[in-house]
């Protein structure tokens, strides 16, 4: 039984519909799980620098204690007037050591950030002030890394050069760390002033250190809350 033009358009029209919507479905569906894929590796990146910014918190609060340290030996150092009394000496080697050698070198993960903005990821983030804060984050670790080139480069230098004429390694001492040689203070004269306002001065870029590492610290627990609340959102 042949079907007349009416039922031929009917049937190849119902046909046509069916492919049509199911290839619209199909890339609908294609779309959905593309887009859910991104998903997954934004949420994955985030979790790693979350990672990465708790094992840098440990980090910070170790160096700034070592930067505390300093900054309390210098300040002794400044007031320290028993060069002759013996039972002092230890304190005065210990004032020594640490105003001299107690310093940090930030090294910091960027790699997951940095491959989260290259890959384009990075704008799936919902919440912008993640995207904020973490460019934040990683100018701010540019500028703790000049402080601490600063003691290093600019305010070492000529305290060592002193240090190096006016003590000497004791090696039956305190070990620092576990494996650092202290220090033994071998003029009978006392630090000279420029010596002590050199090392006051280096005093205050630790202190500098301190104070944006606190930041640095505060900004980071507010970092990871709202990673978590980008990570867990239905």
């Amino acid at each position: 039984m042949f079907m007349n033009k009416k039922e031929l358009f009917i049937k190849y029209g119902i046909e046509f519909l069916v492919i049509f919507f199911g290839i619209t479905i199909s890339f609908y569906w294609e779309k959905q799980n593309a887009k859910a894929y991104k998903e997954e590796l934004k949420n994955a990146s985030l979790s790693k620098i979350k990672q990465n910014i708790l094992y840098e918190k440990d980090d910070f609060e170790l160096n700034m204690t070592i930067h505390k340290d300093a900054v309390k030996a210098i300040y002794s150092l400044y007031e320290f007037d028993d060069y002759n009394v013996k039972k002092f000496s230890d304190s005065l080697n210990d004032y020594l050591f640490k105003s001299l050698e107690y310093s940090t070198i930030l090294i910091d993960n960027t790699e997951e950030y940095t491959a989260l903005k290259n890959s384009g990821l990075i704008e799936l983030i919902e919440n912008q002030e993640i995207v904020t804060m973490l460019q934040n984050k990683y100018s701010n670790h540019k500028f703790i890394k000049e402080v601490e080139s600063v003691i290093l480069r600019d305010m070492t230098p000529e305290i060592r050069d002193y240090m190096s004429r006016n003590t000497k390694y004791n090696l039956n001492g305190k070990k620092y760390f576990g494996i650092m040689e202290s220090r033994k203070y071998s003029s009978k004269n006392k630090i000279p002033q420029h010596i002590l306002e050199k090392l006051m001065n280096k005093a205050q870029f630790h202190k500098q250190y301190i104070r944006y590492v606190n930041m640095q610290l505060k900004m980071d627990s507010e970092i990871i809350a709202k990673i978590d609340n980008e990570i867990t959102k239905p």
